[in-house]
């Protein structure tokens, strides 16, 4: 277990691009992405996951029941430094049994994710950050 640790510990140190940072969707790889360093990115991702921690408490808290699991989903993925977007089939299935325009924005974000991270930056955390804004 600890070489796995160590392997995706080196990988999320890695200057951006390298192997499997590109289909990684969290708010610490898109920091990353824009040049920001270990240390910042760590610290703004742990911030980022307070902050969907209290969020999912107060969204299941609330009476509305609606969106729920989609928008749980989408902040449980912005909560872990290591969502890929193959983790996000769950959030997928949600958002077609949920129906409405965030599906298909989900699938827009799936569809050209690979090509803008390659050629670009990470974007994958503003998406799930944009697709829990419409499911709020």
């Amino acid at each position: 277990m600890h070489n796995g640790l160590t392997a995706t510990r080196n990988t999320l140190a890695a200057p951006w691009p390298q192997r499997d940072q590109h289909i990684m969707v969290t708010p610490y790889i898109f920091l990353h992405s824009l040049g920001v360093g270990f240390a910042w990115a760590n610290m703004a991702q742990i911030a980022i996951t307070l902050l969907a921690a209290f969020i999912t408490w107060h969204l299941w808290r609330a009476p509305r029941r609606g969106t729920r699991l989609p928008a749980t989903l989408c902040l449980a993925a912005l909560a872990t430094p290591f969502a890929c977007l193959y983790d996000l089939s769950a959030l997928a299935m949600a958002l077609a049994a949920e129906g409405g325009s965030a599906f298909f924005w989900f699938w827009i974000f799936s569809s050209f994710y690979l090509f803008v991270s390659v050629a670009f930056i990470s974007v994958g955390a503003l998406c799930l950050a944009g697709l829990f804004w419409l499911l709020w």
